[in-house]
């Protein structure tokens, strides 16, 4: 169980509620709530489903401790859907922490542990579920720590692993959170990749950054939020204004690819995925788009437009024999051909702010939350065109405005 990018803390303390069996560990940090960047730590165990919280707590010496909360479910037809709620005060400063990665001790074999990768954002599917079980419920300075390491910068994505290795960005020399503003030609993107069962930097890859760029990013989010994908073959990162880029496992650069200039006052936040030879990146951000890149050339291969005020990392979802790729926008899920970037259909969501929760999907339905005055939604993929009057199933008042929901 690896965590790091920069947003954990020292003297970090867990504890679990009494629910019945093994909690398993899952997909995102959650920090300041702001949009792309907050998540839902999740988990499965035994015959309960429960969602998890990270949140922050005054330790010693004035430090960030981390307490793991259960939370109960939204109610109505949404209960297969368990989510995170805010807590004013009680989210992680990232200002205030370290940049480390901090690697847990788990009671299942390192075999074990080593078979199961995570190579994406929220993990395999992007659904914020992992089959390892008996991870630890609490640690801290010393207890069930199996290495910490400091990185070169700080970060704000979350890091994959495959096999020996994890992978994860930060960045280094510019607007650092605790370290002063400094000057904009000092910054530096870092790729970094760490041994697994050590914490030893293995290689550490210098990206420079597409300047200038914006010279404040709200809340010290930083400009390494986006969480790398990996195919197993290669390595593909996304640095919003300086673009998609594709490395080879040992850290050398294969192609870069712009996909847009644009900035905004959140940053980045949307990761990448995969299906089939593609490269897929919601770049609302940098030009309203959603763009898929060849994985081989960086090339692009199509494009779908009018994709306004979206925070979210797309998913995909089976339909039958096909799957679909969906996204949230502001007021509307969109459903689209991963292959070929066709719009298939829409769905009204009711929720009149921009959409920042990932998207849940199970048996053909997805599930999505949202909104600052909340709200939730399940549509049945597989429709053409409007879908909201033949296909959506429900819609409900609770949701979240920026933290991801598991099912």
């Amino acid at each position: 169980m690896v965590f790091g990018g920069g947003w954990f803390g020292d003297g970090a303390g867990a504890s679990r509620s009494a629910e019945r069996g093994p909690a398993v560990g899952a997909a995102r940090r959650q920090s300041n709530c702001r949009p792309g960047r907050c998540g839902a730590y999740s988990g499965i165990g035994g015959a309960a489903r429960r969602s998890f919280s990270f949140r922050s707590q005054t330790g010693a010496a004035g430090r960030n401790a981390l307490t793991l909360a259960s939370l109960r479910p939204t109610g109505h037809n949404e209960d297969r859907i368990f989510q995170t709620r805010k807590r004013t005060g009680s989210m992680i400063k990232l200002t205030r922490l370290a940049c480390w990665i901090v690697a847990l001790i788990t009671a299942s074999a390192l075999a074990e542990e080593n078979s199961l990768d995570w190579p994406q954002f929220r993990g395999p599917g992007g659904q914020g579920i992992s089959a390892v079980k008996n991870v630890p419920a609490k640690w801290g300075a010393t207890e069930n720590i199996r290495w910490k390491t400091p990185l070169p910068g700080a970060g704000t994505s979350t890091p994959i692993v495959l096999g020996s290795r994890i992978y994860l960005t930060c960045y280094s020399g510019y607007a650092v959170p605790g370290q002063g503003r400094g000057d904009m030609a000092d910054l530096k993107l870092h790729l970094v990749c760490v041994n697994r069962d050590d914490g030893k930097i293995i290689w550490d890859k210098t990206v420079a950054p597409k300047l200038p760029e914006q010279a404040n990013i709200r809340d010290g989010h930083g400009y390494a939020s986006c969480t790398p994908v990996t195919d197993g073959k290669n390595l593909y990162v996304f640095f919003g204004k300086t673009g998609v880029l594709g490395f080879d496992l040992e850290g050398k650069e294969i192609w870069r690819a712009d996909v847009g200039s644009r900035t905004h006052g959140w940053g980045s936040g949307t990761s990448l995925l995969l299906h089939g030879g593609l490269v897929i990146v919601n770049a609302s951000v940098e030009s309203d788009r959603i763009v898929a890149l060849d994985k081989k050339s960086g090339q692009q291969v199509w494009q779908a437009s009018g994709i306004n005020e979206s925070w979210n990392t797309p998913i995909l979802v089976q339909v039958g024999d096909k799957t679909e790729l969906v996204v949230a926008v502001i007021q509307k899920l969109i459903g689209l051909d991963p292959a070929t970037g066709e719009r298939l259909w829409t769905c009204a969501t009711d929720i009149g702010w921009y959409m920042v929760p990932s998207l849940v999907a199970a048996d053909g339905v997805v599930y999505a939350i949202g909104g600052r005055t909340g709200g939730s939604l399940a549509v049945r993929a597989g429709g053409r065109g409007d879908v909201t009057r033949t296909h959506r199933l429900w819609t409900g008042k609770k949701g979240s405005n920026v933290s991801s929901p598991v099912i």
